[in-house]
């Protein structure tokens, strides 16, 4: 937990020549797993451990990716060292969803998870009988209602939403909101487009006949839909050829 944070071999070099120069100083070093025990990027383990490092850690900082996690957890076995690490899935809640505590929270990696304050009122009757409200109530309040109910976060879902080429992790959540969980929920691919407003009316009577834009439609769903399909073509060759050829057929970008 040093500061700057033994993240890179001349750290470890130093370390190990200034212990020679003391003499009868025997020094183990323990490298930083991530650089600047951040958790954001592995740290250069195999060069650290190849200039004497004999384990890594970031000591009270968690770390939030677990396939980081997983890969330093490999990196030690491959180079024979130990992982000596706070393992915990650090979250905070935290009663409102904006500002700048929850930017800078987000910035350092953490989880956070706003809350409604009148959803947690039945957690503060449970832990005082008048329903007094402080700040130490409230830190017990938040604590009690974030372990009981954020280990059912992650949808079954979400993976394979994620996945697809330029949903990420923004897109990715209202994308899963507009195509919902049950999969017969729409009998075709045509009532799917209708209810999302991607597809247009036709009107016609006799020898009348006209296309329209569809005005009533659930406009979340068709928004989300619109910057999906945009954001895919940058990383999609058929969605960009597909893009390219309506285009060149005379629709606007938006068609």
């Amino acid at each position: 937990n040093t500061n700057p944070a033994i993240d890179d071999q001349t750290s470890v070099e130093y370390i190990h020549r200034m212990g020679r120069q003391a003499r009868k100083t025997f020094i183990y070093v323990m490298g930083a797993m991530t650089k600047g025990r951040q958790g954001q990027e592995l740290a250069e383990m195999g060069l650290m451990a190849g200039a004497g490092a004999v384990g890594f850690t970031d000591d009270g900082n968690g770390v939030q990716d677990a396939a980081m996690m997983l890969r330093a957890l490999k990196y030690a076995a491959m180079f024979d060292v130990v992982i000596a690490q706070h393992c915990q899935d650090i979250g905070i809640a935290i009663e409102t969803s904006h500002g700048a505590w929850v930017q800078a929270l987000l910035d350092r990696g953490y989880k956070v998870y706003p809350v409604n304050p009148k959803t947690v009122e039945p957690f503060r009757e449970a832990l005082s009988a008048a329903g007094h409200k402080s700040d130490k109530i409230d830190r017990k309040v938040l604590a009690m209602f974030l372990a009981t109910f954020h280990q059912d976060n992650k949808l079954p879902e979400a993976d394979w939403v994620r996945s697809l080429p330029g949903a990420g992790d923004v897109l990715a959540p209202s994308l899963l909101a507009c195509l919902g969980r049950n999969q017969q929920r729409f009998a075709t691919a045509a009532d799917a487009r209708a209810f999302m407003g991607t597809a247009p009316v036709t009107k016609a009577s006799g020898n009348y006949r006209s296309v329209h834009f569809r005005r009533g439609c659930w406009k979340f769903a068709r928004r989300t839909l619109q910057l999906f399909a945009d954001k895919s073509r940058h990383q999609c060759a058929w969605a960009q050829a597909f893009y390219e050829k309506q285009r060149n057929s005379g629709h606007n970008h938006h068609a």
